[in-house]
């Protein structure tokens, strides 16, 4: 028997939580007691011989499960060894690892593994980067959100007290997009901040090479991008990534290069206790830690299935399925049509979890990283909650019991999709059940409160190091989960439940603590934020901007308007002759500015509703306020939707570059006159003789600059119908009017389908409070336009 008090704990340790099981069960079963004491006498020499030998090894500590047994497990209990001396030896010297916390020198099974490049500086700051992402969290899967949401008072909440701890010493982005509500595409723009149509990266098949091939300019595409890995690596930081990766490999590789790795190391040897650079082209789930967790395992995990289970595709041991998923009721014989209806209560207990099992190498790679005195990035990235949403018992028993009590939304009532370009899953009948429903949300709530344990694990080691006001924490995932809302599971869609995921920063002394931003922000701006806190911005050529301005409010939007957020969706791969097809009948772009989202397609003449909802009167997204409402939609309805497409057109100008992304028609396999004009064109709304963006405007915050607050704010307007409008005067009139200064757009000829922007600027030595002042437009179609504006004090 061995206490934890003991030993110091290795990284395959198991808890045992029945307090009853022997210790050393596999050595005593592998290595039988004999007759010859000769033979004893000499393995007692080589056991003494091999404990002195191994005194001035290098340390090996690994998780703390803050249990109070640990049973040690070396190695598999298949030893194919022909001599059993040689075998013992073996086994004596992993035991003596185990307990005496030590281990040989690391060697990676890649010759290339850990190099940078020879001429390599190091980083301007010195900075360290913990990056902490999931798969499919979305944005009020957190604790300390939901308790601010109104919908969720009184009901049974997530319970995640490390990330709650985490925005409290944080700054949390309450309204942070993704750039496309997918694995691939999404991780493809965070690791590279470039634009989905500068990616290539459009779907989820298109991170592997077989498939990017086909097409020529995706190909070239994607072998221009650079990720932060690599950037890091040049700057003398040593990078490591354990679990889900879902990008092209050439990232993980030095710029130009297919041999010098830029990330380090990215898997574990659970034969050897060693980090080891992953050879293979994975670009999936995190199958290099996963199996071979499991293998290494297996001869303590039951595999056969009882009564009403049926097998995990992904571990391949039994789960209790619940209503909803697919083999409900079946036979186990029936094959599971992909993971996403696989939905239930794990046999595995907390010890053999996916999430379990990448985290078996991190706290042995943490130390290594800060032992060797260089800065480091390491990426923690895990595979819950997505699919299958199978959950261990420790997380999913205490949630099952309060089940009733769990928040579903109105939304998964679908008679709003009448009025939508969405539609709800085909099979989903099940999804309009509440109860149903909340049999799934168990697992899923489970899953992330599993994470959320992991995640505190690693931050009290990195405090335990001293590492924590030397480390930018960053906490993401690549995209949410609709959880039945709307009719629809996992992702691929614009609404708030898929698009939106969770954003925290937390740099002690440097990020404010417990500080929320409510101002759209994108994963987009990921890239360009790492190499800004590590003092490498210098080689950012993104097409993303660091949070850093919205974290230390220094953004005033003087040269556009910078508080508006854009996504892309193009799920489209390249047929075996390379060809992209016609577009989807959904929307392709999202536009979110103030309480208004616009969803609009990138094809002029497609049959397809396009989308805007008011998010602050409607959260829920049932509302669609053009569609089949948009020859009926009110002026100020229309006003908003040719502003957000104003927006969504400029951005795309912005974002065009030298190869034309979004205006060239070889974009699109040729087709149409380029996205923006695309865009442009389209117009599925009543047509106004005048349209303008706002009948008021609220100031945001201001920057004081020079002895003054100062801020931008824009207005837009414009005519969509057939004619020519003449605008006579743009003036600023009232008590307050002093303040602001107009600058753009003063007055002339607008042509049908065109639109102009007016930049207003307020400047003021104190931040008071604007009471008096208004916009009045002379127009050739009627009575004046008046724009009232509005600054508050002390924003």
């Amino acid at each position: 028997f061995v206490h934890k008090s003991q030993t110091t704990n290795h990284p395959l340790q198991i808890v045992n939580t029945n307090n009853t099981e022997p210790m050393m069960t596999v050595f005593r079963q592998k290595h039988k007691s004999t007759s010859h004491d000769v033979k004893i006498s000499v393995r007692v020499m080589l056991f003494l011989l091999i404990f002195f030998s191994l005194t001035g090894a290098e340390h090996n500590d690994d998780l703390n499960t803050n249990e109070d047994i640990i049973v040690h497990s070396p190695r598999q209990l298949n030893d194919k060894s022909s001599s059993e001396d040689l075998s013992f030896v073996s086994d004596i010297t992993m035991l003596l690892h185990q307990t005496f916390g030590t281990r040989p020198k690391e060697n990676t099974t890649s010759p290339d593994a850990g190099k940078v490049l020879s001429n390599s500086s190091e980083s301007s700051s010195g900075l360290n980067v913990l990056l902490i992402q999931t798969d499919q969290q979305r944005f009020d899967m957190i604790g300390k959100i939901q308790n601010m949401l109104p919908h969720y008072k009184d009901k049974t909440t997530i319970q995640t007290p490390n990330l709650d701890a985490l925005m409290e010493s944080g700054t949390t982005f309450n309204r942070h997009y993704v750039q496309s509500p997918s694995c691939g595409p999404s991780r493809g723009v965070q690791r590279t901040g470039c634009t989905i149509a500068r990616t290539g990266v459009q779907s989820n098949k298109l991170v592997d090479e077989e498939m990017y091939k086909r097409n020529e300019l995706i190909l070239d595409k994607v072998k221009s991008l650079v990720g932060f890995d690599q950037i890091l690596a040049s700057r003398g930081y040593n990078c490591e990534v354990y679990g889900k990766w879902h990008v092209p490999i050439h990232l993980k590789y030095m710029e130009g290069s297919d041999k010098e790795r830029a990330v380090r190391y990215d898997s574990y040897d659970f034969e050897t206790g060693k980090h080891i650079a992953f050879a293979k082209p994975e670009a999936q789930i995190a199958k290099s830690l996963f199996r071979p967790c499991l293998d290494f395992f297996k001869d303590r995990l039951r595999e056969e299935l009882r009564d009403g289970e049926q097998r995990n595709t992904q571990s391949k041991y039994p789960y209790m399925p619940v209503r909803l998923d697919q083999r409900y009721g079946l036979s186990p014989a029936v094959k599971a049509r992909g993971q996403t209806f696989q939905i239930g209560r794990d046999s595995l207990s907390r010890n053999f979890t996916v999430s379990r099992c990448q985290v078996i190498p991190i706290p042995s790679a943490m130390k290594r990283l800060v032992s060797e005195g260089k800065p480091w990035l390491l990426d923690i990235s895990y595979k819950g909650p997505h699919a299958p949403s199978v959950a261990t018992g420790d997380f999913y028993d205490k949630i099952w019991d309060a089940r009733d009590n769990l928040f579903v939304p109105p939304s998964i009532n679908v008679e709003h999709l009448q009025n939508s370009p969405y539609t709800a899953y085909k099979h989903g009948e099940n999804l309009r059940d509440p109860d149903i429903v909340k049999e799934w949300m168990v697992s899923y709530y489970a899953l992330i409160e599993e994470v959320d344990y992991y995640v505190g694990e690693q931050l009290r080691l990195l405090d335990e190091l001293g590492q924590r006001n030397k480390t930018l924490v960053i906490f993401t995932s690549d995209h949410g989960e609709h959880l039945g809302s709307h009719g629809r599971v996992e992702k691929k869609s614009f609404y708030e439940e898929a698009i939106r995921a969770p954003m925290i920063l937390s740099l002690p002394g440097k990020i404010p603590a417990g500080k929320i931003i409510n101002i759209p922000t994108s994963n987009l701006d990921l890239f360009s934020t790492i190499l800004d806190y590590t003092g490498n911005s210098e080689f950012d050529k993104s097409d993303g901007a660091s949070l850093r301005r919205f974290v230390e409010g220094t953004n005033m939007n003087e040269h556009f308007d910078d508080e508006v957020a854009f996504a892309e969706s193009d799920f489209r791969v390249p047929d075996i002759n390379g060809s992209l097809g016609e577009l989807e009948k959904e929307p392709h772009l999202m536009v979110v500015k103030g309480d208004y989202k616009l969803l609009i397609s990138k094809q002029a003449s497609i049959q397809t509703k396009d989308v805007l909802f008011n998010l602050k009167n409607d959260p829920f997204e049932m509302e669609n306020l053009v569609g089949d409402n948009g020859l009926s939609a009110s002026d100020d309805v229309i006003g908003k939707a040719e502003h957000l497409k104003a927006l969504a057109i400029e951005w795309m100008k912005r974002k065009d570059g030298e190869k034309k992304y979004f205006s060239d028609p070889a974009q699109n396999d040729g087709k149409g006159m380029g996205y923006i004009a695309e865009v442009d064109a389209r117009r599925t709304w009543r047509q106004l003789p005048i349209w303008i963006s706002d009948s008021s405007i609220e100031f945001g915050q201001p920057v004081f600059k020079d002895g003054y607050y100062e801020r931008y704010e824009y207005l837009y307007l414009g005519r969509s119908l057939v004619g020519s409008l003449d605008v006579t005067s743009i003036n600023v009139i009232g008590a307050d009017s002093h303040l602001f200064e107009l600058d753009g757009f003063e007055g002339g000829n607008i042509e049908g389908g065109e639109y102009r922007r007016v930049r207003i600027k307020c400047r003021s030595s104190t931040n008071k409070r604007v009471k008096d002042a208004s916009i009045i437009i002379a127009h050739s179609e009627g009575d004046d336009k008046t724009i009232r504006l509005e600054k508050k004090k002390n924003i």
